[in-house]
Order: structure tokens, then sequence, then C-alpha cells
């Protein structure tokens, strides 16, 4: 049974990039159990474990993006989650920490990334419906890293040997690519878009590296604080309810889809303003998580910081298909990949070795001075338009 129809084909594709990054975000804030109990203790290698997959991909990004003109992105898609399925089923059968990192470098090869959705919906969707259409799998990304790490981690914490989870996981990618490679069309081409495609009414293109930088800015702070979050949590705040742990983590995403709905508000705001304001929050929220002494408090300054990820995201969406609408499609969502997964690999090395032989909270104050200074960026750039 072939699909068609704009939503439908959008909600598939939503559906295959939620599976994916369920897998992506649920078990790495729990990489510290895992080598505690499968590998006795290997926790030297912390920031490499969140850093290997981004390296990985960044190592295949030129093969990953010429994939789709070479096979298409239909099948470009199908393939990248049944390598995924492989990989997770790899990393599960690990006996060592190096087939462990193996196993997460083979995920950062192969795994289904936002570039390769992006991709196919850009041969489908023109316009406003693909900047939907891309904020739709950033929903889906924040349900998977709001839910994942609640769920999973009452599991991962509660069982004898975490590794296993792979397995699970593998089985669910797999279940993915079968239900792609089944209802999946080729392409659903929607040229017309209800008018709404055009660049006079998009919005004149940014300078072509603001989406890039503007989003390594975001994920190097964001990534910076993650490896040893945890950690910080029962370490520096008392009191916290072990169950909590996964879902005080994840509370930035639980935020971005409580106040999802009102983003259609985002078109009275100037995006450069809306990115400014974006940064600031985030900002805050850093230093909100830097001086706090309660658990509580931490969990309200991640609230905030989900709110100001959602603003900062909506912005860039919107440059970035202004630049892709004006240039290749593929190469622009997979250089924006490629300059995420920079920023994500870069933040967690650096993060980990600042909490290593600074505290750990110092990640945080950190990952303030960078949000600090590319506000401060956003809003000349803005004030001189």
């Amino acid at each position: 049974m072939i699909v068609h129809g704009r939503s439908k084909v959008l909600h598939l594709i939503a559906l295959s990039h939620f599976t994916a990054m369920f897998v992506a975000f649920s078990v790495p804030p729990f990489f510290a159990t895992i080598l505690a109990t499968s590998f006795h203790g290997e926790g030297g290698i912390l920031g490499l474990c969140y850093a290997t997959p981004a390296i990985a991909a960044i190592a295949a990004y030129y093969w990953r993006a010429k994939l789709p003109h070479i096979i298409g992105e239909r099948n470009a898609l199908i393939a990248s989650h049944l390598g995924m399925s492989i990989s997770l089923a790899m990393t599960g059968l690990a006996g060592t920490v190096w087939q462990f990192l193996a196993g997460l470098a083979l995920q950062g090869l192969v795994a289904p990334t936002f570039a390769t959705s992006s991709s196919y919906l850009a041969s489908c969707l023109k316009g406003n419906s693909l900047v939907n259409g891309i904020g739709s799998l950033q929903f889906t990304t924040r349900i998977a890293s709001a839910f994942g790490p609640a769920l999973l981690g009452v599991v991962i914490v509660g069982t004898a040997e975490p590794l296993h989870i792979y397995k699970i996981l593998a089985g669910l990618t797999l279940c993915s690519a079968m239900l792609l490679m089944s209802v999946l069309p080729q392409r659903h081409l929607d040229q017309a878009d209800n008018g709404v495609g055009s660049h006079r009414q998009m919005g004149s293109p940014p300078a072509t590296h603001f989406p890039y930088l503007s989003q390594i800015l975001l994920l190097f702070s964001v990534s910076a604080t993650a490896p040893n979050f945890i950690a910080y949590l029962q370490t520096c705040q008392q009191g916290v309810p072990e169950h909590l742990l996964g879902t005080i983590f994840a509370i930035p995403s639980f935020a971005y889809l409580m106040l999802a709905p009102f983003t259609f508000r985002f078109k009275q705001f100037d995006a450069h303003l809306l990115l400014s304001i974006g940064f600031v929050g985030l900002a805050l929220g850093f230093i909100g998580q830097w001086i706090t002494q309660s658990w509580e408090m931490v969990a309200g300054f991640r609230f905030l910081s989900g709110g100001a990820m959602l603003c900062a995201l909506g912005a860039i969406n919107i440059f970035l298909v202004r630049v892709a609408e004006v240039g290749n499609a593929s190469t622009t969502f997979s250089r924006f990949e490629l300059s995420g997964r920079s920023a994500m690999a870069a933040g967690a090395i650096l993060g980990d070795m600042v909490a290593s032989n600074s505290g750990l909270r110092m990640p945080f104050l950190m990952s303030a001075v960078v949000m600090g200074l590319a506000s401060l960026w956003v809003g000349l750039g803005y004030s001189r338009r």
C-alpha cells in the first residue's frame, strides 16, 4: 500500500523520524550507568561516548550528502533506518567498551538524520509548507527527547544489564524501516503550495552561513551541559528522587512541546528578534542552573530553557528554508546536519573536560556565556537592518 497526500506523507516521515530520535535521545543520558554496570566503571570516556556518533556522522558527511542523488531520497531514508537497526543490534551485543564505541560510531555513520528526512520532505514540499514540515520533524524530536529518557530511564536504572535495551531499540527501528518500505511513495511534489513558496512571501535569503552558525552556537551550548547533567543532579542537588532524574533531564523538551501550539504567534515577530529572544532565554536558564541549590529550581530553569529553544529553533528554521530555496536543498540540509553534529561533538567533549577539571556546575556558566555573546551578535545584526 502506497500512501498519497501531503499530510499523510508528512505524518509518516514525522513518525519515522520520531522513532530514530527516540533511540538517539533515550539512552545517552544514562551512558554513565551503562559504563559502570556493563563495562566495570569505564567513566573516563563518558564525553567520548557522547561525541562518537557525531564524529562518525561528520566523517560520513560527504557520502551521506551524495547518497540521495545516487539512489533517491526515499531509498536513502529507508537505508538509513535499516542501517540503524543493524548498528543498534551490534551495540547491544558489545562485550568490551571499544566494541560499544564501535557500535556508537556505526550509528553515527548510518543512522537516520534530520538531513535525510528533510531532504525527502524538500522533494515533496515548498515554501511555508516546508517550514512547517521541518517544524514537525523538530516537534517529534522534542517528543522523543522528552519521553525517551523519562520512559527508558526507569528501565535502564532498574535493570541489571542496561546494555540489552539496544536490542529492543534495534527491533523498533527495523519496524520503522519496514513501514517506510511498504507505504512511502517515491515523491509527492507540491509545486503550487498554495502560493506561499515565493521568496517575496518567505522573505529574502539571509547570509548563507547564518542558519548554520546560529545552530552551532545553540547546540554547542546545550550539548556542553548534557554529559554530566545526571551526575550534577546527584552530586550538586540534594534530595533528587532517583526516578525523576530522566524526567528532569527531559524538561526542556516537555516545555518545547507544551509551548509549541503558540508558535503561530511567531509570525508577528522578525526572525532575527525571535532568535535573539531565544538566545537570551537560554543564557538565563543556564545561569539559573549554575547558581541554584534546589533541584526544583533546576526544573524551573530547564523549563525556561525549553521555551527559549523553541523560539530559537523556530527562527533558525525560517532562515534555513530561505537558504535551501535558493540553493540545493539536499546539500543545504546535509551541511546543516554537519554543522549541528560538529557543535554537539565539540560541546560534549569540552563540557565534559570543563566539568572534570572545574566542577560539575561550570559547563552551565560556559554555555551561558556563549548564549549571551550569541544574543549580542544577533541583536547587533538586527539593529543594523
